[in-house]
This record gives C-alpha cells, sequence and structure tokens, in this order.
C-alpha cells in the first residue's frame, strides 16, 4: 500500500515538473480554473441531477424538502446557463488579468517541487478559516435588503437547491463572495500553486454537496434551510452572532422584501 502510494506521489512530482517547466505560471493558473469548474462542479452536479431525476423515490427519501420547490424544465435550464456564464465570466476575468500582467505573473508559486506534508495541511487549515470567516460576513452583508433585493436574491430563487444552484449567483456575487474568498487567502500567503489546487477543488465540491439537498452529506442540512428560511445558517460564526436555527431547528422565514 505505502509503495503504491509512494510511486503514484513520484509520478504526480514528474508530471507537476513537466508542466511547470513547460507552462508560464499564469496558463497552469487559468488551467487549475477550467479543471476545477468541470470537475469539481459541472460534473458531480450534473452526476446529482441525475440521481434526482432518474431515482425520484431515492431522492424523495433522502431529501428534506418536496420535489415541487426545485428547478425544472425552464427555471433547471436557466440555472444552468447561468452557472456556466458565472464559469466564463471568471475565467475570463483570470485570463485578462494575465494579459495585463503578463503570463508568467501568478500570486502562487509554481513552484517545480511538490509541497510539503505539513505545508499543504498548514495552507489548507488557514485557507479555510480565512474563508469560513470572509463568506459569513460577505453574506450576512448580502442578505441586507438592498443588497438582497438586488444582487443576492438571485441565488435563493430556488427554495430548494440542487448541486447547480451552488454556482447560479449573481455575476458581481460570483466574483465577490464566490471568488474573493477562494483566492485571496492564499494569494497573500503566496502558497504553493498545487496548495491553492487543492483548496479550490474541495473547497467547490464542498459548496456542491452543500446545494444538493442530500440529508447525509455534510452541512447540506444547514444549508437546505437556509435556502428554505434565509434567515439562519449564513456560515460557521452563527454561534458567535446568534445566526442558529432558533427552536430545536426552525427559524423564521423572511425573504427581504
Amino acid at each position: 500500500m505505502l509503495g503504491a502510494i509512494g510511486i503514484l506521489v513520484n509520478h504526480l512530482a514528474n508530471t507537476w515538473q513537466d508542466l511547470v517547466e513547460q507552462y508560464p505560471a499564469g496558463v497552469i493558473e487559468i488551467g487549475i480554473s477550467v479543471f476545477v469548474s468541470i470537475f469539481a462542479l459541472i460534473v458531480p452536479s450534473t452526476i446529482f441531477l441525475l440521481i434526482d431525476t432518474t431515482f425520484p423515490d431515492f431522492a424523495r427519501r433522502h431529501k428534506k424538502q418536496a420535489d415541487a420547490k426545485r428547478p425544472h424544465g425552464v427555471q433547471l435550464v436557466k440555472c444552468i446557463l447561468v452557472v456556466i456564464l458565472n464559469i466564463t465570466l471568471a475565467i475570463t476575468t483570470v485570463v485578462l488579468s494575465k494579459v495585463r500582467l503578463g503570463w508568467d505573473y501568478s500570486p502562487f508559486r509554481a513552484d517545480p517541487n511538490l509541497p510539503s506534508a505539513g505545508r499543504l495541511l498548514l495552507d489548507l487549515v488557514y485557507a479555510t478559516l480565512c474563508r469560513e470567516v470572509m463568506v459569513y460576513y460577505i453574506h450576512r452583508l448580502s442578505h441586507w435588503p438592498w443588497f438582497y433585493k438586488h444582487i443576492h436574491r438571485v441565488h435563493h430563487e430556488f427554495q430548494a437547491p440542487i448541486g447547480f444552484v451552488a454556482g447560479y449567483i449573481h455575476s458581481i456575487e460570483s466574483e465577490i463572495n464566490g471568488g474573493a474568498p477562494l483566492y485571496v487567502p492564499l494569494a497573500l500567503r503566496r502558497a504553493h500553486m498545487l496548495s491553492y489546487m487543492v483548496f479550490f477543488f474541495g473547497t467547490v465540491f464542498y459548496v456542491v454537496l452543500d446545494h444538493t439537498g442530500y440529508m447525509w452529506l455534510p452541512n447540506a442540512r444547514a444549508h437546505d434551510l437556509h435556502h428554505e428560511k434565509v434567515n439562519c445558517n449564513f456560515g460557521l460564526l452563527d454561534w458567535v452572532h446568534g445566526t442558529t436555527p432558533k427552536d430545536g431547528g426552525v427559524c423564521r422565514r423572511d425573504r427581504h422584501d
């Protein structure tokens, strides 16, 4: 087992070294954005959507909210198109930054050597904590009446979310609440690009799981309740600011109208 892991690590190290030698750091960063968008967002969202539609009885048994509350038909097509639009805009933003600053530029280190396990773990813990703090306060701000009405309301169009709803947000919010908390913490740290890739992939995949509505997945129950009731379960700091559900899981319905 350990021998197989060693072979895999050596293969990854050689592959990564070849990439760094052949491509500028900016191009690798763009490639990471495309890879994560496809394999952490689109692919798992599609798989869960197929489960919902192919095995509806299974979905009804394991989801908290009724099937009628989830996007169907034209709504579903609109949801997927908005997700694709936001992905396109996000990648275009990264490409334009490289055009402006140079293809060799990236705030992340394209070191040909893999980060150590300890460094990777430290980067992931740091980035996760920073992101949770940023997301919580940005999320709370987005529920202020003006911001909710003009920007964040888009994300709450569907009371019962599905995986694709993770990326169904206003384009402005996609950059501020979606992109910045993922990008800024490790960029400020000048972290290894692979640390950024692992964090980026893991976080996006986790957010997709949050939106599937399946109660046996991590945090899906809590976020499903946020979509249903709106004014609770904003994030990790709920316990600090008193935004946890009241009365054993029931919180007041509030659309901020």
